[in-house]
């Protein structure tokens, strides 16, 4: 389970800082950022792929820190001790999210957007909630 989150981290820092090279300039450019969602550019395609690459994110983290099931100790995980492990999880995806668009302001190219950070948690909330569903 360490190997896919490490992977699917891998993934979203691929994904949404690459190419350095071209992209990176190291001045901001806060002019550009979208700070009121979906006022500027719509694009339902963009939304769901950011959807798509955050959801193996809170799912690999949820399997990974949430209590497990032991039948020898424990029938059933508490509900509370496994929602405080997915609730940390989600913010701990919307706080990868607001890194990854606070690097894009400082690149080309890239416009940092709220609804990024929508849709990225919203992503790892699903995918979240798929791992606590699995393990009923």
């Amino acid at each position: 389970m360490v190997t896919l989150l490490i992977g699917s981290v891998s993934l979203i820092v691929l994904a949404t800082t690459m190419p350095w090279s071209l992209y990176y300039v190291g001045h901001a450019h806060w002019s550009s950022v979208e700070w009121i969602p979906f006022t500027r550019r719509v694009r339902l395609d963009d939304f769901i792929l950011n959807v798509l690459l955050f959801m193996p994110f809170g799912f690999t983290a949820v399997r990974l820190f949430e209590p497990a099931r032991n039948a020898r100790i424990a029938p059933e995980p508490s509900a509370r001790g496994a929602g405080k492990a997915a609730m940390w999880v989600v913010a701990g995806g919307c706080l990868f999210s607001l890194c990854v668009e606070l690097f894009q302001v400082y690149c080309h190219g890239r416009i940092a957007t709220t609804a990024d950070v929508l849709s990225n948690t919203l992503g790892t909330w699903l995918g979240a909630r798929a791992a606590r569903r699995g393990r009923r």
